[in-house]
């Protein structure tokens, strides 16, 4: 027969594992809204190009990575829920390392909220992703334009210099009249 301390650090851990299960909800919660705003992110980059405000683009790379920084501490302190949560569960053999196997363990309506959650992480952070491709596509494609733009410019301040060995013809920097005056 289980004693007194015993019954009391049995009800007092079943109450530390309805925490951690509160606390990994809004941790998950958090971590969704924070891939949101990430996703509003990409949004507002790609209109910034659309326009090419630098100024827009650079205050948007600044918080991006505050918010970054931002969410990488919260899914920290994700694991270390899941960590903590997996410690306290009646477990027979291993302890569940993953959240989904963490899911698996906790009771009903916890772990249809866990797994719920999971789902809409995946989605967001694979919307997130197509984004953040489609973002990067744009970048180059304006970097590639932007550098035969310059090579352009820069052969427009070339003239013909003759022609060299094999037959190719030579180009020289155009002399202006500020150059020769000085």
């Amino acid at each position: 027969m289980p004693t007194i301390a015993q019954a009391q650090r049995a009800v007092s851990s079943m109450g530390d594992e309805a925490a951690l299960r509160g606390e990994l909800l809004g941790t998950l919660g958090d971590l969704r809204e924070q891939l949101n705003t990430l996703i509003e992110m990409a949004d507002r980059k790609l209109a910034a190009m659309r326009v090419a405000d630098a100024q827009a683009l650079h205050a948007l790379a600044a918080e991006e990575g505050r918010l970054v920084r931002e969410h990488y501490e919260t899914d920290r302190r994700r694991r270390a829920c899941v960590a903590r949560l997996a410690q306290q569960l009646p477990v027979a053999g291993a302890r569940p390392r993953t959240l989904t196997e963490v899911a698996g363990l906790v009771p009903e309506p916890d772990a249809s909220r866990i797994r719920s959650h999971c789902e809409g992480l995946r989605r967001v952070a694979e919307m997130l992703q197509r984004k953040n491709r489609i973002v990067f596509r744009v970048a180059r494609d304006l970097h590639t334009h932007i550098g035969a733009v310059v090579a352009d410019v820069a052969m427009a301040q070339q003239e013909p210099a003759g022609y060299g060995p094999a037959g190719r013809e030579l180009r020289r920097t155009r002399q202006l009249l500020v150059d020769a005056v000085g």
